[in-house]
């Protein structure tokens, strides 16, 4: 178990500064930060939580880290990776590490009772306060056995704990220790934690949404044996303390105890594919009558760069008709595959990388403009009857340089995508019910 109390090391003066706009699923997946572009804001505010604004219109250069509300919830701060404050609503500009070199990012931050400052922690422990934030001590300049995740605050605003990803718990100033994980096996890491709202204990959440719970914190559910399409990376407890909401990274929400569920973020269109936002972390309202979520702001890679395989189901061949090349919601770029009506309930699938383009079934290199190739083929698939071009170039792409088909025999239709770099790529029948596109995202 791990414990810090009263800390004697040298106070970090902070001086408050001007506000500089700052510009991790399943096996195999590599989460992967593009530009700032995605079309929503990086708030979405739920049940009678109202939206104060947020970090979409901002050129940040770091991906938004997690938020916290003001006492009276008629505002929020956003902190982003390399320190940078955003303060919405009520929420006053007292200071941020926007400027300053890190030595880690940073990851969460915690409000004043009062509302006249904040804590934000960075990955190895450091904590800088701000306003009316006291400094309490860190573990800055300890070593740890896994960076830290997640920070709370005392109800009186005299302490804050740290949490790490191992499940080890660091209490400073009036923040008590009520037991930790830092000594027992865990399924997967912790992401974040709340405190009960005497302050007399805290839960501690894992990225397979198992709950932890120490001192008065009671136990009211968890989602450790349910499957969860991305991990949970934060959470927050009721105001009676009587339960707590988790937040998984495609903005799904859990609810337990008296939280009650107020919808959660609808994930991606079912036209294009998957959620690229991430969200990181999610604070309750005053009431608990609603929430906001919180996402980085930057686009999340749900991909692989692993072989994707998956046998197709139903009967008939896959007619091609059509493929597309383009953008995909300033996160990614698709190569789109439709197919005449009917097709099979699924297609079947084989998308890999490959070291170099060959022509089936002759196995006769394949000329494919750029420096990585992923070869897409699709069974039971054809296009006899297909009048497009079998050889793609795009102006509106930068990364995909050149599509061009290799294969269209005995039910085997295979292309190849050449790449300017390799990237994480995604892949699916975005409306299985009539399965009439085959799309893969690239990035």
């Amino acid at each position: 178990m791990h414990s810090v109390k009263h800390s004697r090391l040298l106070r970090l003066v902070v001086v408050a500064a001007i506000a500089i706009p700052s510009v991790a699923l399943a096996a195999g997946t590599t989460p992967v930060w593009a530009h700032d572009a995605l079309p929503s804001p990086d708030v979405s505010a739920f049940g009678d939580a109202v939206s104060h604004g947020s970090t979409s219109d901002i050129n940040l250069r770091a991906p938004v880290a997690g938020m916290t509300r003001t006492p009276d919830g008629a505002g929020y701060w956003e902190v982003a990776a390399d320190g940078g404050v955003f303060g919405f609503g009520d929420a006053r500009f007292v200071g941020s590490m926007g400027a300053r070199p890190l030595n880690q990012p940073v990851r969460g931050m915690a409000a004043t009772p009062d509302g006249g400052g904040y804590w934000l922690v960075a990955a190895d422990g450091g904590i800088f306060s701000f306003g009316s934030a006291q400094f309490f001590g860190s573990m800055g300049a300890r070593p740890l056995n896994q960076p830290v995740t997640g920070m709370a605050a005392t109800p009186d605003g005299g302490g804050y704990w740290l949490v790490a990803a191992d499940g080890g718990l660091f209490s400073f100033g009036s923040a008590q220790f009520f037991g930790s994980m830092g000594a027992r096996p865990l399924n997967q890491p912790i992401t974040g934690m709340a405190a009960t709202p005497d302050g007399g204990g805290y839960w501690l959440v894992a990225a397979d949404g198992g709950i932890f719970s120490f001192g008065d914190a009671k136990f009211f559910g968890s989602l450790g044996v349910r499957p969860l399409n991305q991990p949970v990376t934060g959470m927050a407890s009721t105001p009676d303390g009587g339960g707590y909401w988790l937040v998984a990274a495609d903005g799904g929400i859990f609810s337990f105890g008296d939280a009650k569920f107020f919808g959660s973020y609808g994930g991606g269109l079912p036209a294009v594919g998957p959620n690229y936002m991430r969200f990181v972390g999610l604070a309750p309202t005053v009431d608990g009558g609603g929430y906001w979520l919180v996402a980085s702001g930057f686009c999340s890679s749900p991909g692989t760069f692993g072989p994707t395989t998956a046998s197709g189901s139903g009967s008939g061949v896959a007619t091609l008709s059509q493929v597309t090349v383009a953008p995909i919601l300033g996160c990614a770029e698709q190569v789109q595959f439709t197919f005449n009506s009917p097709a099979p309930s699924t297609v079947g699938f084989d998308v890999r990388y490959v070291t170099a383009p060959v022509a089936s079934p002759s196995g006769l290199p394949v000329h494919v403009a750029g420096k990585a190739f992923l070869q897409v083929t699709l069974h039971p698939a054809e296009s006899n009857s297909y009048t497009g071009p079998v050889d793609i170039t795009s102006s509106v792409t930068s990364n995909i340089v050149e599509v061009r088909q290799t294969q269209n025999f005995e039910g085997y239709m295979t292309w190849v995508v050449g790449l300017a770099h390799a990237a994480p790529v995604w892949v699916g029948q975005p409306d299985p019910a009539a399965s009439q596109t085959f799309v893969v995202d690239i990035g």
